[in-house]
Protein backbone atom coordinates (compact mmCIF):
# COMPACT_ATOMS: atom_id res chain seq x y z
CA UNK A 1 0.00 0.00 0.00
CA UNK A 2 2.74 2.76 0.96
CA UNK A 3 4.55 2.13 -2.53
CA UNK A 4 0.93 2.66 -4.07
CA UNK A 5 0.66 5.70 -2.02
CA UNK A 6 3.89 7.43 -3.19
CA UNK A 7 3.22 6.38 -7.01
CA UNK A 8 -0.56 8.06 -6.60
CA UNK A 9 1.38 11.26 -4.99
CA UNK A 10 3.67 11.12 -8.01
CA UNK A 11 0.94 11.37 -10.26
CA UNK A 12 -0.81 13.69 -8.14
CA UNK A 13 2.17 15.98 -8.87
CA UNK A 14 3.06 19.41 -7.43
CA UNK A 15 -0.11 19.68 -5.49
CA UNK A 16 0.92 17.07 -3.00
CA UNK A 17 4.00 18.49 -2.12
CA UNK A 18 2.92 20.65 0.62
CA UNK A 19 1.53 17.73 2.69
CA UNK A 20 4.27 15.66 1.65
CA UNK A 21 6.67 18.40 3.11
CA UNK A 22 4.93 18.96 6.26
CA UNK A 23 4.70 15.63 6.77
CA UNK A 24 8.12 14.92 6.17
CA UNK A 25 9.21 17.79 8.85
CA UNK A 26 6.37 16.56 11.64
CA UNK A 27 5.81 13.17 11.04
CA UNK A 28 7.27 11.09 13.88
CA UNK A 29 7.16 7.51 11.66
CA UNK A 30 10.50 6.96 9.85
CA UNK A 31 8.69 4.88 7.48
CA UNK A 32 6.45 7.64 6.81
CA UNK A 33 9.15 10.26 6.21
CA UNK A 34 10.86 7.98 4.13
CA UNK A 35 7.72 7.77 2.04
CA UNK A 36 7.63 11.17 1.85
CA UNK A 37 11.22 11.42 0.27
CA UNK A 38 10.09 8.86 -2.62
CA UNK A 39 6.85 10.30 -3.42
CA UNK A 40 9.29 13.98 -3.69
CA UNK A 41 11.15 12.15 -6.06
CA UNK A 42 8.30 10.35 -8.08
CA UNK A 43 6.65 13.59 -8.26
CA UNK A 44 9.92 15.02 -9.63
CA UNK A 45 10.49 12.18 -12.09
CA UNK A 46 7.14 12.37 -13.60
CA UNK A 47 7.49 15.87 -14.48
CA UNK A 48 11.40 16.22 -15.40
CA UNK A 49 10.21 19.94 -17.11
CA UNK A 50 9.58 21.67 -14.24
CA UNK A 51 11.68 22.20 -11.42
CA UNK A 52 11.07 21.17 -7.34
CA UNK A 53 9.93 24.49 -5.70
CA UNK A 54 12.26 25.67 -3.08
CA UNK A 55 9.97 24.09 -0.33
CA UNK A 56 10.52 20.70 -1.69
CA UNK A 57 14.19 21.50 -1.60
CA UNK A 58 14.27 22.67 1.73
CA UNK A 59 12.21 19.75 3.34
CA UNK A 60 14.48 17.53 1.40
CA UNK A 61 17.50 18.94 2.76
CA UNK A 62 16.03 18.67 6.57
CA UNK A 63 15.52 14.71 5.79
CA UNK A 64 19.07 14.53 5.09
CA UNK A 65 19.87 15.81 8.14
CA UNK A 66 17.71 13.30 10.35
CA UNK A 67 18.33 11.61 13.30
CA UNK A 68 17.16 8.22 11.86
CA UNK A 69 20.23 6.86 9.08
CA UNK A 70 17.29 4.96 6.82
CA UNK A 71 15.54 8.16 6.08
CA UNK A 72 18.86 10.07 5.85
CA UNK A 73 20.22 7.20 2.96
CA UNK A 74 16.62 7.22 2.18
CA UNK A 75 17.03 10.66 1.04
CA UNK A 76 19.80 10.43 -0.41
CA UNK A 77 18.84 8.19 -2.91
CA UNK A 78 15.89 9.81 -3.97
CA UNK A 79 17.79 13.09 -4.34
CA UNK A 80 20.16 10.49 -6.40
CA UNK A 81 17.52 10.72 -9.15
CA UNK A 82 16.44 14.14 -9.50
CA UNK A 83 19.13 15.23 -11.52
CA UNK A 84 20.64 18.86 -10.87
CA UNK A 85 19.00 20.14 -9.04
CA UNK A 86 19.80 18.45 -5.96
CA UNK A 87 23.10 18.95 -6.48
CA UNK A 88 24.09 21.31 -3.56
CA UNK A 89 21.90 19.35 -1.11
CA UNK A 90 24.26 16.91 -1.91
CA UNK A 91 27.34 18.93 -1.59
CA UNK A 92 25.74 20.36 1.91
CA UNK A 93 25.28 16.35 2.93
CA UNK A 94 29.21 16.04 3.10
CA UNK A 95 29.22 18.79 5.54
CA UNK A 96 27.16 17.03 8.00
CA UNK A 97 30.19 15.39 9.01
CA UNK A 98 28.50 11.37 8.87
CA UNK A 99 31.09 9.14 7.13
CA UNK A 100 28.10 7.06 5.35
CA UNK A 101 26.10 10.30 4.69
CA UNK A 102 29.30 11.45 3.28
CA UNK A 103 29.69 8.31 0.60
CA UNK A 104 26.10 8.17 -0.39
CA UNK A 105 25.83 11.71 -1.02
CA UNK A 106 29.29 10.67 -3.11
CA UNK A 107 27.92 8.00 -4.95
CA UNK A 108 24.88 10.15 -6.02
CA UNK A 109 26.84 13.22 -6.78
CA UNK A 110 28.22 10.86 -9.17
CA UNK A 111 25.00 9.41 -10.70
CA UNK A 112 23.61 13.06 -11.29
CA UNK A 113 25.79 13.54 -14.56
CA UNK A 114 26.52 17.26 -13.16
CA UNK A 115 29.50 18.32 -14.56
CA UNK A 116 30.30 20.27 -11.51
CA UNK A 117 30.63 17.15 -9.64
CA UNK A 118 34.11 16.60 -11.65
CA UNK A 119 35.89 18.92 -9.80
CA UNK A 120 34.17 18.12 -6.82
CA UNK A 121 35.09 14.90 -7.02
CA UNK A 122 38.37 14.93 -7.91
CA UNK A 123 39.43 17.49 -5.29
CA UNK A 124 37.93 14.97 -2.60
CA UNK A 125 39.62 11.86 -4.07
CA UNK A 126 43.34 13.54 -4.14
CA UNK A 127 42.56 15.23 -0.34
CA UNK A 128 44.87 13.32 1.73
CA UNK A 129 43.21 14.43 5.06
CA UNK A 130 39.42 13.36 3.82
CA UNK A 131 38.81 9.88 5.18
CA UNK A 132 40.49 7.74 3.09
CA UNK A 133 36.81 5.48 2.93
CA UNK A 134 35.54 9.15 1.50
CA UNK A 135 38.43 9.15 -0.85
CA UNK A 136 37.29 5.48 -2.46
CA UNK A 137 34.39 6.73 -2.67
CA UNK A 138 34.85 9.68 -5.20
CA UNK A 139 37.43 8.29 -6.75
CA UNK A 140 34.83 5.62 -7.71
CA UNK A 141 32.11 8.07 -8.28
CA UNK A 142 34.15 10.24 -10.60
CA UNK A 143 34.51 7.66 -13.14
CA UNK A 144 31.09 6.76 -12.67
CA UNK A 145 30.45 10.52 -13.23
CA UNK A 146 32.58 11.14 -16.06
CA UNK A 147 30.86 7.65 -17.86
CA UNK A 148 27.62 9.34 -17.40
CA UNK A 149 28.46 12.80 -18.77
CA UNK A 150 29.63 11.44 -21.80
CA UNK A 151 26.74 9.10 -22.52
CA UNK A 152 24.14 12.03 -21.87
CA UNK A 153 26.41 14.19 -24.40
Amino acid sequence: YRQSLVQVFGIIGFDAIPTLVEELDRNESDLVRVSCTQALAAIAHNSPEESLPTEALEGLYQAVSDSNPVVQLSTIGALSTMGSAVYEILVQALDLDDLLVGVAAIDAIGSLGDPRGLKLLSELSANPTVDRYLRDAATSALSRLEQVIKFNS
